[in-house]
């Protein structure tokens, strides 16, 4: 029986709205931002958060995709967890392709990570399975050249408002979704867009669409929906539907998925062999505005709506 163990509460400790994190392996814990900081949230619930980068000017404007002033190594990481199965481009890529650009007080990498809308903010991002790049508007996604300027090469007009997306891991597509609950599958290639597919409608906003790690299946959460679909290159069954509050979905393994539920807190769910059954939940005295895991789905951050905080949880799947 899988648990999940509290290990430790603190108040979120940089100012403004804006709340991001990522794991990292070789500091050994959540890095977590704003506009303008970078704090370190140890996985040792007995060490205090510590600074990893500090702007002088908050509000000064950003010359550069990324934060300037966030170590190499650090920065890896960042693009290693990217957002939505979508990886950053190197500093290299984004300096020469936005050479002279400014962004006001927030960074294009930063803001796509704070919420899955901000990727629709056109910053180009890499689909790894394909070695394509591409970036998304409101209601388009665009093909680029990996040229130092990155040109436009394709162009996809969407069926409506992209408000959930999705790099598959292992095979050339991009998942998304439409404000009016539509899914949608587009085969992509570093050298072409291919013709977009509805797979299903679910009349309702998707917040999130996740991929087992090696398997067919597709999880789709959102406002009262969490299902399990089955897709494949020409045909699509959903296999398991819920009707439970979804704000985000985290793949641990092929077994294990992780919900934020926001105001009812988060859940483990068992999906294997597509199946949808809740196992253990959590809920802490704050809603969840976003969950962040380590790769190996064994410490887990959950980010408190403001004016809350961080709960640090340690998760263990069992056997």
């Amino acid at each position: 029986m899988p648990t999940i163990t509290r290990m430790k509460e603190l108040p979120w400790p940089l100012a403004g709205s804006q709340r991001l994190a990522w794991y990292s392996r070789t500091r050994s814990g959540f890095v977590i931002g704003n506009h303008a900081d970078k704090m370190l949230v140890p996985n040792d619930p007995n060490v205090q958060p510590s600074v990893v980068a500090k702007h002088s000017d908050a509000y000064s404007n950003k010359t550069h995709a990324y934060d300037e002033l966030l170590p190499q190594t650090d920065y890896d990481e960042q693009v290693e967890s990217g957002r939505d199965g979508f990886r950053f481009l190197s500093r290299q890529q984004y300096g020469q392709a936005f050479a002279g650009r400014a962004w006001g007080s927030t960074c294009p990498v930063d803001q796509a990570m704070v919420t899955a809308a901000n990727l629709t903010q056109e910053i180009p991002v890499l689909h790894s399975a394909t070695g394509s790049i591409v970036s998304f508007g409101n209601k388009k996604i665009t093909l680029h050249a990996p040229t130092p300027r990155l040109e436009k090469i394709g162009e996809l007009k969407a069926r409506g408002s992209i408000v959930a997306l999705l790099a598959a891991p292992r095979s050339g597509f991009i998942f998304y979704a439409t404000h009016a609950g539509d899914l949608v599958q587009v085969p992509i290639s570093a050298e072409q867009i291919g013709k977009q597919k509805k797979l299903a409608t679910f009349e309702r906003n998707v917040t999130s669409i996740r991929a087992a790690i090696d398997g067919p299946h597709l999880f789709v959460g959102g406002m009262g929906l969490l299902a399990t679909v089955l897709a494949g290159d020409n045909d699509y069954q959903v296999l398991a539907k819920q009707e439970i509050s979804c704000r985000a979905i985290e793949v641990l393994n092929d077994q294990w998925l992780l919900v934020n539920q926001g105001m009812h807190g988060f859940s483990l769910f068992d999906v294997e062999g597509g199946k949808l059954r809740s196992e253990t939940s959590q809920k802490p005295s704050a809603p969840v505005d976003q969950l962040v895991c380590s790769a190996r789905g064994q410490h887990l951050l959950a980010i408190h709506q403001p004016p809350g905080g961080l709960g640090l949880y340690k998760i263990n799947l069992g056997d």
